[in-house]
C-alpha cells in the first residue's frame, strides 16, 4: 500500500487505502491461487488405493 501511495503522490495513508485496497487484495489472492497449485497435498492423488 505504501508503493501505491508514494507512486501517486498521495498525502494520506487512509485516501490511498480505502481508493485501492481492494485492487491489492484481489493481487494477494490471486498470488496465493497460483501458489497453491505447486503445494504438494495439491500434486498427490486425493485417495489412497485400498491393498
Amino acid at each position: 500500500m505504501k508503493a501505491i501511495q508514494k507512486q501517486l503522490g498521495r498525502a494520506r495513508k487512509q485516501t490511498a487505502s480505502d481508493t485501492y485496497a481492494h485492487v491489492t487484495k484481489k493481487l494477494s489472492r490471486d498470488t496465493a491461487d497460483r501458489f497453491n497449485k505447486f503445494a504438494p497435498e495439491n500434486s498427490r492423488p486425493q485417495s489412497v488405493p485400498k491393498l
